[in-house]
């Protein structure tokens, strides 16, 4: 069905208006009764001696539940006269249908406005579908939005709706993030309700990026919701979107939006998609996922098809996982292998790991000039632990000129990003006035900050600067 068409429909049931279920009616009994919560004015003299404005109402009501619309309109003018609102309403909507007077726009128009001036919701619904469609008046959207407002205020549901739709499709310029606001406000109660439309809606604006950040997933799940309660425009746009040939990227991207919405099974679902499809970051999301669940079988081997692809995460979580022995058996010159694989890649992890295998011989002959090479690199690129390691390097002499000033700048710069062997191994800078100016108030506060996260080595600096005195 055409979105056009699906625009028509839906306006002419709103201009119907839909009760608390959403089902097209005419005023009823639950509709007319009196708005008791409404302050009404004092009445005037009742023109019915004895009758106040309420059972002049019910006379009418009576009346008009019979089908004897031209008595029931006698009533409800008494009563609307007197000032009261829900038979002011009744008498504008006999006016607007010709319900036993002659058809009048503008005696509806009338009569709607008092009751909706005594906010009666209803009216205020039925007065903004008269300026949305110039009934009796010319056509006034910003008349329209102010009553659809005061109704949708109160929590009038077609109200709602329609401020939805005026603004998503009709009043120029076109405003979606309104439109989206709206469509939530009956969305949140559909369960209730049983109008299903908005998320029909919600669908197409996260599926086209109206008024949201454009999210496959988001629409997906809006449209299963309504079909499953046999919304039919979701049903079709659903079979449409299915029909469509998306892309491994697409799929992998649907992937990760319902990852991010802890939809965990249905990400599952759309990156084994895409991972059949060869999609190497799919392979590695699986991988990922498969790892934290402890099946490193199935994670090495999502990881291995997207690492043979080039993606470098996968190539260095396997040679985590060949380094560990999660999976495979354990090979320290396979997880060299592929830490270099990644690390010739640019990823810092991975330059900090091969940095780590040249200073202990593992998988590769030991080398701290190459360690000082790749812990440099990965250092450069703002991780800590490199960082860290950097400094202890500077500050032994192994792979470089000892250097102390420069291993606590780099010890500094770890510390600073609250790598605790980096606190420490500063705090020892300052008590030993190595690369800085001797300061033990200096070393106790990073000792401190490393004993805070569980460093028991900082935790016995401190005890020992406090036996001696220093604080």
């Amino acid at each position: 069905m055409k979105l056009r068409t699906i625009l028509l429909l839906l306006a002419t049931t709103i201009a119907l208006g839909l009760n608390a279920q959403g089902h097209v009616e005419r005023p009823g009994k639950q509709a007319g009764k009196p708005h008791t919560e409404t302050p009404k004015p004092k009445p005037k003299p009742h023109p019915e001696p004895g009758l106040t404005p309420e059972q002049m109402f019910n006379k009418g009501w009576v009346a008009y539940e019979a089908s004897n619309y031209g008595e029931a309109v006698k009533w409800f003018h008494k009563a609307a006269e007197q000032g009261d609102a829900t038979a002011q309403y009744y008498l504008g909507y006999c006016h607007e249908n010709g319900y036993g007077v002659s058809q009048d726009y503008n005696e509806a128009i009338k009569w709607y406005t008092k009751a909706a001036e005594q906010d009666h919701s209803t009216a205020q619904f039925y007065l903004a579908d008269c300026y949305r469609y110039g009934k009796g008046v010319s056509i006034d959207y910003n008349q329209a939005i102010k009553w659809y407002n005061k109704a949708a205020e109160q929590n009038a549901l077609s109200a709602q709706l329609s401020l939805a739709v005026l603004f998503y499709s009709e009043k120029e310029p076109l405003n979606y993030s309104e439109a989206v606001k709206w469509f939530y406000k009956v969305a949140e109660r559909a369960a209730t309700t049983q109008v299903w439309i908005a998320h029909f809606y919600l669908g197409l604006c996260y599926y086209r990026g109206y008024g949201v950040q454009k999210n496959y997933y988001e629409a997906i799940k809006y449209w299963r919701e309504a079909a499953e309660h046999g919304e039919n425009n979701s049903k079709e746009q659903l079979m449409f979107f299915e029909s469509q040939k998306l892309t491994p990227k697409q799929l992998t991207e649907i992937g990760n939006e319902a990852y991010a919405a802890n939809d965990f099974e249905d990400a599952v679902s759309w990156y084994k998609k895409s991972a059949e499809l060869n999609d190497s970051e799919a392979q590695y999301y699986l991988g990922c996922w498969y790892n934290n669940t402890q099946d490193y079988h199935e994670a090495v081997k999502w990881f291995r098809m997207a690492a043979v692809q080039g993606f470098a995460d996968a190539q260095f979580n396997l040679g985590y996982c060949c380094e560990n022995g999660h999976g495979v058996t354990q090979d320290y010159n396979e997880a060299f292998k592929w830490y270099r694989k990644a690390a010739e890649q640019g990823l810092a992890d991975a330059q900090n790991k091969l940095g780590s295998c040249f200073q202990n011989g593992q998988g590769v002959t030991l080398d701290y000039n190459e360690a000082v090479n790749w812990y440099r690199l990965a250092a450069d690129q703002g991780l800590a632990d490199a960082q860290n390691s950097l400094g202890f390097f500077y500050s032994s002499g192994y792979g470089v000129t000892q250097d102390y000033n420069e291993a606590a700048k780099w010890y500094r710069k770890a510390a600073e990003q609250g790598e605790a062997a980096a606190q420490f191994n500063l705090g020892t800078c300052y008590e030993n006035g190595q690369g800085v100016t001797q300061d033990y108030n200096e070393a106790v506060n990073w000792y401190r900050l490393a004993a805070e996260q569980g460093d028991d080595v900082a935790q016995a600096a401190l005890d020992y600067l406090k036996r001696k005195g220093y604080y």
